[in-house]
């Protein structure tokens, strides 16, 4: 009944065993853990290598896209910038805008170049937020101009009006912030016709364009701006793309045909007066169907630059009568 004899030797070894065991499970615990550390790290830095590739070809992606523009690409049918490529075209309709800062050379006189540049390159942001905001996009910058394109008629109207207003609200900050008494001022012409959208150049060097006769007509409306002494001048094919409701929003009136510089076709346009001062809008909207029958009584006499002299001295009387 007596319990068998267990030897001191023998019960030290069993723990000295399990000791061991434990030991050798704790450091395998730890190394583990830090293999797990290490893995973990580098799997962090992988990471962090990842997201600085990722964010180099979103930086990537955006500076191409400014050169060649989600507007262009989904009018060329593009479903990816790399299967752009030279010598492709299509043929869209458009609404174009051409925009040129009047007496630029006044504006700029006493800047330094850079004054220069980072003025025209603020009015030009500017101005690039209001025709991103009405669905347009930038083809080009020429100097102190610009050229947009728009998928629409009234969005490119409604841009052309905006465009103005800014302008003047520019001209206030100018004067009562910076004590500029120049004010500036610009002028728009806007036409709808169907382009040649395409890639010009080899696979070493292109660029988006937009081909047309058209083009230069929409730079000859801006000019005729000018000569008839109105902010924003439309084609009739520009008007007629408007809708009953969006035309009765737009305050306009018909010049009539008239004959633009370079062009032996005559051509109807239409002053946009909605971003005119308050008086002068009121005044040509009391004398719309009065001017537009005087307009055409004398365009259909002698359709000539005379004429447009006349219908700018006209203007120059209705601001005076409503100052």
């Amino acid at each position: 009944g007596a319990p068998p004899f267990v030897s001191p030797a023998g019960g030290g070894g069993s723990r000295n065993s399990v000791i061991q065991n434990s030991i050798l499970l704790g450091v395998g615990v730890i190394l583990s853990a830090i293999a797990t550390g290490l893995l973990a790290r580098q799997q962090l830095k992988i990471q962090g290598i990842l997201q600085v590739q990722m964010d180099r070809v979103e930086k990537t992606k955006r500076a191409v896209a400014a050169f060649v523009p989600r507007f262009f690409l989904n009018k060329m049918g593009y479903t990816s910038i790399t299967h752009v490529a030279a010598g492709d075209s299509r043929e869209v309709a458009l609404t174009m805008i051409f925009s040129d800062i009047r007496a630029f050379t006044t504006v700029a006189e006493g800047m330094t170049n850079r004054a220069l540049f980072d003025w025209v390159q603020g009015f030009f942001k500017l101005m690039t937020t209001i025709i991103e905001g009405h669905h347009g996009n930038i083809n080009q910058f020429i100097g102190d101009a610009l050229f947009a394109l728009f998928s629409t008629a009234n969005d490119g109207v409604v841009c052309a009006v905006e465009m103005q207003a800014k302008t003047q609200q520019l001209n206030l900050q100018r004067l009562c912030v910076e004590g500029i008494k120049v004010p500036l001022d610009i002028g728009v012409g806007i036409h709808h016709d169907v382009l040649s959208l395409g890639i010009l150049g080899d696979e070493r060097r292109h660029t988006c364009t937009a081909l047309s006769a058209s083009v230069n007509l929409a730079s000859r409306l801006e000019g005729l701006t000018k000569q008839l002494g109105c902010k924003i001048i439309a084609s009739e094919a520009v008007v007629s793309q408007l809708s009953a409701a969006q035309a009765n929003e737009l305050r306009m009136r018909r010049v009539g045909a008239v004959v633009v510089k370079g062009s032996s076709a005559a051509v109807v346009v239409h002053d946009v007066f909605h971003a005119d001062a308050r008086e002068l809008q009121l005044y040509k909207a009391e004398t719309k169907e009065a001017f537009e029958a005087l307009a055409e009584a004398c365009l259909r006499h002698e359709p000539s630059a005379a004429v447009q002299q006349l219908l700018k001295a006209e203007l120059r009387a209705a601001a005076a009568a409503a100052a």
